[in-house]
């Protein structure tokens, strides 16, 4: 089970680093979390066997809630940091889950007082969110919750999906875009229709 694109990447970059091939598969099948995953799936010559409507683990183990799982080996390469409602899930249901770190979400260097001033400034228009990690990378910016609250609010929240926004919210930030799907195409039309709206309302 593949639950992002990153994990599809490092995952084939691994294979191939200890000289396997598609060989060592050999007839597993294949789930990903959203279309642009089974995208970096396709591209690696695998065809997704499932791909739910709703694009985070509620949406995958709502698509093989009626599969028998028990006894089932699967193994899930993701982020270190990353909820464990799908493994759990599934254990629970007899499958044997092997949880693999494919790669790991780091806090980059960034210049944490630029984008604190270019906030108070309000050349920050927008503050996005893909991920959860990334709220926390966000909000460690700052000195505390308040500060980074109080700064942000000069700025519109945007996450990618309802996890993401509900991190956001718990680190005091009030979002005010939210993506229909989890995608970033979703969450650029989400941008692009919140300022559009704006415009037409003033």
């Amino acid at each position: 089970i593949f639950t992002s694109v990153n994990g599809v990447r490092f995952f084939f970059d691994r294979l191939r680093a200890l000289g396997r091939d598609a060989r060592a598969l050999g007839r597993a099948r294949f789930c990903a979390i959203g279309p642009r995953t089974a995208e970096a799936l396709a591209g690696q010559g695998f065809k997704a066997d499932v791909v739910p409507k709703e694009f985070q683990a509620e949406g995958m183990l709502e698509a093989i809630k009626k599969e028998d799982v028990k006894g089932a080996r699967i193994l899930i390469p993701r982020a270190e940091a990353a909820r464990d409602l799908l493994p759990e899930d599934l254990r629970a249901r007899g499958a044997d889950v092997t949880v693999a770190v494919a790669y790991r979400t780091v806090r980059p260097g960034a210049d944490g007082e630029a984008v604190k001033e270019g906030l108070r400034r309000r050349e920050i228009g927008v503050v996005t969110f893909t991920s959860s990690s990334s709220v926390r990378n966000y909000v460690a910016l700052f000195d505390d919750w308040a500060e980074a609250s109080a700064v942000t609010a000069n700025a519109v929240v945007a996450c990618i999906g309802p996890i993401t926004a509900e991190t956001a919210e718990a680190c005091g930030l009030k979002v005010g875009i939210l993506a229909k799907e989890n995608t970033i195409p979703a969450l650029a039309e989400a941008i692009v229709s919140h300022f559009v709206q704006s415009s037409c309302d003033r």
